[in-house]
């Protein structure tokens, strides 16, 4: 180990707990164990031993070190123990390393990191053994709680070895920053999503469930007519899009692309369709909600925050409520006397490449409105066009604006809007025309990266090109890794002056405060969040901010995306219903 690194710590305990999960409540802690590295001193206690404080210090002048953090921290916080001041958590540091590296792929466990060194490690089955035997839960034999108190300071030996391998590599300031965001991620998983408790107990029963999905198409097909039964016809949709005027991209084949992206992005664009893309991913991907809540009506999921090669937090899409099923969102409700808020940064990744490339106009048409401004400059709306009188047109070029900033080709710019190849390359070389200085900066990124073979964040985020990468997705990198990083800053400030955060969505931020509060703290949470943008984009070498605007829901309303408004009222309606005729059995029987 290099001392002079850590020479800062009086003190430096890696750690570990073992825990059981229990749909959606906060974690059972099972034992903790810990090695200090200067000492050698060793503690493994079981739950019963535990006293009202870790047994180990936790103060600025001890670091704690883990590996996924998350658990550990969330294990302290079910313990109602105090977080520690100053946190290490490896498993980013370890996916930073290998981020693209090519004899690492998804292999990014403590298993993964320990190999990737040539460290001893427990096998893999025997893990897994003693992982099982702790979440069977106990009561537990003499024998089985010694092994399960041996394994779980085996992680933390473990732990202890991968940081005197990584310590050289490792930027510690950086590494401790992103380790402060894996904190407020484990107090958000923590403290859960308010949930509308009587409508989600009826949708996880399995049976109320399946009856509702019955009801879905009948009541959404009306205004398509592209169901036959529970069969989604192909041509029945394609006749509806001539009809509608809805242009829609094709496969090379010619058949029309039905996947659920393409539906996502086409209801972004022509939110008339956002009904058939609610109830067509419900259809196929929900067959169970798997949303899990706890004993007090909160919804929590493992976020996994640096998950993706851009940094970001990637909740299982399927437990997470803001998942890609937009109408699930409704169940958010404050609880009696409070309010959410879910600030989110305006036209962010327009946003972030005007300000990494510092293009005026792009600046300038950010501060106006960039999709209107972009379609009145490209001659596809009239001066004076405003959101009230220019909506479609608008919604349309948040479609055509990332696709050009990110190099798409004509022919698939051309599939996606159903306009011609001639059409669809006019608008790229508008595009390049009008933001001509971003342009010269993202082929400069582009060349840049693929002669270095690598590509890095301002706070020092890198992806490396071991395997081949399209032009598009180098290009798309710098901007939803600095948005990362943008993110990461303004929640750890929010945190730090005593916001409640719930969540986080990519480019938004999840609140939950007193109803008298909650417009002071989300006028807080945007300064925050314009200063975060500021911040990362002059330390990426541009003077540029971001504005965030904000929903606020007060008890006793709920949240509600327009998207999955329909989908939300069907099924309210239904279960109306159901209980309605449940009463009237009752009373008669």
């Amino acid at each position: 180990m290099q001392p002079d690194k850590l020479s800062a710590f009086d003190e430096i305990w890696s750690i570990d707990t073992e825990y059981r999960g229990d749909s959606g409540n906060p974690y059972d802690v099972v034992c903790i164990a810990g090695v200090e590295l200067r000492s050698g001193r060793r503690v493994a206690l079981w739950r019963t031993e535990l006293g009202a404080a870790p047994p180990f210090r936790i103060d600025s002048r001890s670091l704690i070190v883990c590996f996924a953090a998350t658990a550990e921290l969330g294990s302290f916080l079910s313990l109602d123990w105090p977080l520690p001041a100053k946190l290490l958590d490896l498993s980013p540091e370890y996916r930073l390393l290998v981020n693209g590296r090519a004899d690492a792929r998804d292999r990014r466990g403590l298993l993964d990191a320990l190999q990737h060194y040539g460290l001893m490690a427990m096998a893999k089955g025997e893990k897994d053994y003693w992982r099982d035997m702790v979440l069977r839960g106990g009561p537990y034999m003499d024998d089985e709680r010694t092994g399960i108190l041996n394994y779980c300071l085996t992680d933390a030996d473990s732990a202890a070895a991968l940081l005197s391998h990584m310590l050289p590599a490792l930027d510690l300031p950086r590494a401790l920053l992103r380790s402060e965001f894996v904190k407020v991620s484990a107090i958000e998983e923590y403290r859960g999503i308010p949930l509308d408790m009587d409508v989600f107990g009826h949708l996880r029963d399995p049976a109320t469930w399946d009856e509702i999905r019955e009801t879905l198409i009948p009541g959404i097909d009306t205004a398509f007519n592209v169901f036959e039964g529970r069969v989604f016809k192909r041509d029945r949709f394609e006749r509806y899009l001539a009809q509608n005027k809805v242009p829609w991209p094709r496969l090379e084949s010619g058949q029309l692309d039905l996947r659920d992206k393409t539906f996502r992005e086409r209801a972004k664009a022509f939110p008339q369709i956002a009904p058939l893309h609610e109830l067509r991913h419900t259809l196929s991907k929900m067959r169970r909600i798997k949303i899990q809540a706890g004993a007090d009506g909160r919804a929590r999921t493992v976020l996994w925050p640096f998950a993706s090669k851009t940094s970001r937090t990637q909740p299982k899409a399927t437990q997470y409520l803001f998942g890609p099923s937009c109408w699930l969102r409704s169940l958010l409700k404050p609880r009696l006397g409070t309010a959410i808020a879910y600030v989110d940064w305006s036209a962010m990744e327009f946003g972030i490449a005007g300000g990494l490339s510092n293009d005026e106009t792009m600046r300038e048409a950010y501060d106006a409105d960039p999709y209107l401004s972009t379609a009145i400059a490209f001659g596809h709306a009239p001066a004076g066009a405003t959101k009230a009188t220019h909506g479609p047109i608008r919604d349309n070029f948040k479609v055509v604006i990332l696709a050009a900033q990110y190099g798409m080709e004509a022919a698939s710019l051309a599939g996606r809007l159903g306009i011609s190849t001639i059409e669809a390359n006019e608008i790229l070389l508008q595009h390049r025309r009008l933001y001509a200085k971003y342009w010269q900066w993202s082929d400069a990124w582009l060349h840049r990266a693929l002669s270095s073979g690598q590509m890095w964040t301002c706070f020092g985020w890198t992806r490396y090109l071991d395997q081949p990468e399209s032009a598009r997705s180098i290009r798309n990198w710098p901007i939803q890794s600095h948005g990362a990083e943008i993110l990461r800053i303004a929640v750890i400030w929010a945190n730090r002056y005593g916001l409640r955060l719930l969540g986080t969505v990519h480019d938004a931020i999840l609140i939950e405060a007193p109803i008298d509060r909650i417009d002071r703290d989300v006028a807080l949470l945007q300064e925050i969040m314009r200063r975060a943008s500021r911040v990362v984009l002059s330390a990426a070498g541009q003077e540029f901010a971001l504005r965030a605007s904000a929903t606020i829901v007060r008890y006793p309303r709920r949240y509600s995306d327009p998207r999955g408004a329909l989908m939300w009222r069907i099924v309210s309606e239904h279960l109306a219903t159901m209980q309605r005729d449940e009463g009237e059995r009752r009373a008669t029987g």
